[in-house]
């Protein structure tokens, strides 16, 4: 560091690595919920394709009546699978997970890097922070957003102490 950078206050690089666990934390627990609603999309548009079309199927052989039910069980089969296919909750779901993975990753460094690693080694504390940084941006740019729901959802997770150790709470 050179004479004319101001030095900064050993607190300041704390409460900075405390930011991004808080900020870590909300988008993690934001991707887990929205990881949760698009396996629930999952199942639902791929259970109402098997049963409708199976059903439709059924029909097909039924009574002059019921053949038009099956047209109509037939056609919303197919475009629940068309919106399945488009959507691919399946895959957002997996992508959701993974990033509240990396954001819970990020969490608990951001969470050791305040704890411990700045007040043990104050000299580097910049640089650790910049790659900390670095890789919340990352998970930024590959994370889809996080609904308007699940944000709320996963706030309520964290108000009510969803990710709080016991070793905290002592």
């Amino acid at each position: 560091m050179n004479s004319s950078t101001p030095l900064v206050p050993h607190q300041a690089y704390v409460d900075e690595a405390r930011r991004l666990q808080e900020s870590a934390e909300s988008s993690a627990q934001g991707q887990f919920e929205a990881a949760k609603a698009w396996r629930a999309s999952n199942w639902m548009l791929g259970g109402f394709t098997t049963a409708s079309s199976g059903v439709a199927g059924v029909l097909t052989f039924a009574s002059d009546g019921l053949q038009t039910l099956s047209g109509i069980l037939a056609l919303a089969a197919a475009v629940t699978a068309a919106t399945h296919a488009t959507l691919r909750p399946d895959k957002k779901a997996e992508k959701a997970q993974t990033s509240a993975n990396e954001y819970l990753a990020v969490q608990s460094a951001a969470r050791r890097l305040a704890l411990l690693d700045i007040p043990a080694v104050p000299t580097n504390a910049r640089e650790m922070l910049e790659k900390l940084a670095s890789r919340t941006d990352a998970i930024n740019k590959s994370a889809d957003a996080i609904p308007r729901f699940a944000y709320v959802r996963g706030q309520k997770n964290r108000e009510q102490g969803g990710q709080t150790y016991a070793v905290d709470v002592e």
